[in-house]
């Protein structure tokens, strides 16, 4: 009887726990289907296009990018720029328009960086001015101390135009109002030429220029608006380190190591890591760390080609050498500051020192708030073709890491990623001098050409 009434028993707890079991069974399944219903809400919310402002995606951006250099102790200059695309996605040389207003906002970035060295240097040259006609100490610090809030204030929007405002009001001051007005314009010609001819020597040629070098963009935006249009906006910075890369990569020196190892990567296992999507979304340069742990350079290229049967195979291979043109190009125009175009060029430093004049009169802080503003964007055009004119160079030592294509039915997609560093320059040397000591021998014996790889480690921008 107790074996019974302990079988009885062990049946009843059995079926006790099978019911527990499908009931917990039960509540984990809809507990995974809920899960799996705000996942895929949370998706789809995600893919939905959102109304952005491309202002407040940039700002956002220049936050970030300053946050993260805080944090690791590193000052970053950012500067930030747009520029239109001509035609809609749908468009079969939307790819090839979207890659030009990039390119466009890179130069016009540089264009940017040097214009506004040059104001600083001419606010500063105007303060110099005026203390030596004002030599009142009280009205001297008052004047720069307003002037220098509204300097800060105008750089950090980049309103280069209010710059050049602040000069002229200075300037004005300066003379004061008890001349006549003849003279007094006759004066403000001669004070505004010396203190621009100074802001084109001192900040373009020796500060502004050193701070084009090294420029890197760290974030792009593609905004379509309602209305259809399309924008990009570039945001990108310069630091120590990305200027010393520059001018060692010029001047053929081996950059500091970083200590921290977790962030060195193999250039491949960086280039192979982005998707379809990401590849048509990637421009310009990436600042990162090799597998030596070295400061380094990648650079994305992008084409493409409408399709065409029994020729796409010799579209691929031009669309290829167009984007691996145009990869090379970002990277000179990192190394390249451009100084012996503008120093040669009388012409343009002449025509540049009368469009910062004309700029300073028209824009006096004393009609800040007038509705149109942006002149100065005349001369960042102007500049930006001048960069582009002089910006290719020799790029011994520079490799393809990835080639890519993406198929968009009637038109393809075609990209190039190149990697440049000091340790591929001289694998390249390496790689000559072998075979010119071979050929000088006579020897049959080939340069074995190799890739450096490494596995494991992550990528710093920085």
């Amino acid at each position: 009887m107790k074996i019974k009434f302990l079988s009885l028993a062990a049946v009843l707890a059995l079926a006790l726990n099978l019911s527990y079991a499908q009931e917990a069974n039960k509540q984990t399944e809809q507990l995974k289907s809920i899960d799996a219903e705000r996942i895929s809400q949370t998706v789809n919310d995600a893919q939905k296009p959102k109304k952005e402002n491309m202002q407040k995606l940039l700002s956002g951006a220049e936050k970030e990018l300053k946050q993260k250099a805080k944090k690791n102790g590193i000052k970053a200059t950012v500067y930030k720029q747009t520029a239109s695309i001509d035609v809609g996605t749908d468009d079969p040389q939307y790819y090839d328009y979207l890659t030009s207003a990039y390119n466009q906002a890179i130069l016009e970035l540089k264009a940017q960086v040097a214009l506004s060295k040059a104001g600083s240097v001419a606010v500063k040259e105007a303060y110099s001015y005026y203390n030596k006609t004002i030599p009142d100490t009280i009205l001297q610090a008052e004047l720069k101390k307003d002037s220098d809030e509204k300097l800060a204030q105008m750089q950090a929007e980049q309103d280069m135009d209010g710059v050049f405002g602040i000069v002229a009001s200075i300037v004005s001051k300066a003379i004061g109002q008890d001349r006549p007005e003849v003279d007094k314009k006759r004066l403000e010609v001669e004070v505004s030429k010396d203190i621009f001819g100074k802001a084109y020597s001192d900040g373009f040629i020796k500060s502004g220029f050193d701070s084009i070098e090294g420029l890197v963009p760290y974030a792009n935006f593609i905004v379509t608006k309602e209305n259809g249009e399309i924008e990009i906006g570039v945001l990108a910075y310069t630091t120590e380190k990305s200027i010393q890369l520059a001018r060692d990569l010029k001047q053929g020196r081996q950059s500091k190591k970083t200590e921290n190892k977790e962030q060195c990567k193999d250039p491949m296992d960086v280039a192979d890591a982005l998707s379809d999507e990401e590849l048509l979304s990637t421009f310009g340069l990436k600042y990162f760390y090799n597998e030596n742990c070295r400061p380094s350079l990648l650079a994305y290229g992008m084409d493409s080609f409408i399709k065409e049967e029994g020729m796409n195979a010799d579209y691929r291979k031009e669309s290829s050498e167009r984007a691996r043109g145009m990869a090379d190009k970002f990277i000179s125009n990192f190394l390249n500051s451009n100084v012996n175009a503008f120093i040669k060029d009388a012409k343009l430093q002449q025509k540049t020192i009368q469009a910062m004049m004309k700029l300073a009169r028209e824009n006096d802080v004393t009609n800040y708030n007038a509705p149109e503003k942006k002149k100065t964007n005349a001369i960042i055009k102007e500049m930006s073709q001048e960069f582009s004119s002089s910006s290719s160079m020799n790029l011994r030592g520079i490799e393809d890491v990835r080639s890519w294509s993406v198929d968009k039915d009637d038109y393809e997609v075609v990209g190039v990623i190149r990697y440049y560093s000091r340790d591929s320059i001289e694998a390249a040397n390496e790689k000559f001098n072998s075979k010119t000591q071979t050929n000088e021998r006579k020897s049959s014996k080939k340069a074995t050409p190799g890739v450096k790889k490494s596995n494991n480690l992550s990528v710093d921008d920085f």
